[in-house]
């Protein structure tokens, strides 16, 4: 087990991991062909996204998509939407998840062609702990 120190640059940023935990398996040789990654914040999720470099943007786009509700009439703007610009970054991680579970082959993570492990961070800058747990 590793814990790795993940620094995010933004209040809302994604950080690509996959190179991070590589390594981490690399000193910490996996027995089994399964690496648990667990994320130690309430205001940051990990996942695995196809990652270029404009991606981190649209992927934090979509997850500060605007959340409308349907006005009341009472509210005097004959059915108009209301828009909330944001979740609370602790929901939005909730929803994400903190820990992920990925395949390895040869020591390494055995991801997709364009598949990247990610921090995603909703209430920073800060350090964040990821711990990796290799089996």
């Amino acid at each position: 087990m590793e814990t790795l120190k993940i620094k995010t640059r933004k209040e809302r940023d994604v950080v690509d991991i996959t190179d991070a935990v590589n390594k981490a398996l690399k000193r910490h040789p996996p027995r089994g062909e399964i690496v648990h990654l667990f994320v130690k914040h309430t205001t940051a999720a990990l996942t695995t996204v196809p990652l270029r470099s404009t991606d981190g943007l649209d992927i934090m786009g979509v997850m500060e998509a605007t959340v409308h509700h349907p006005s009341h009439p009472r509210d005097g703007v004959g059915g108009n939407s209301h828009y909330m610009t944001r979740l609370p970054a602790a929901i939005v991680a909730a929803h994400i998840g903190a820990s992920l579970a990925l395949p390895v082959r040869r020591g390494r993570l055995s991801l997709g062609r364009f598949q990247k492990a990610v921090l995603l961070e909703f209430e920073g800058p800060g350090t964040r702990e990821v711990v990796v747990i290799s089996e």
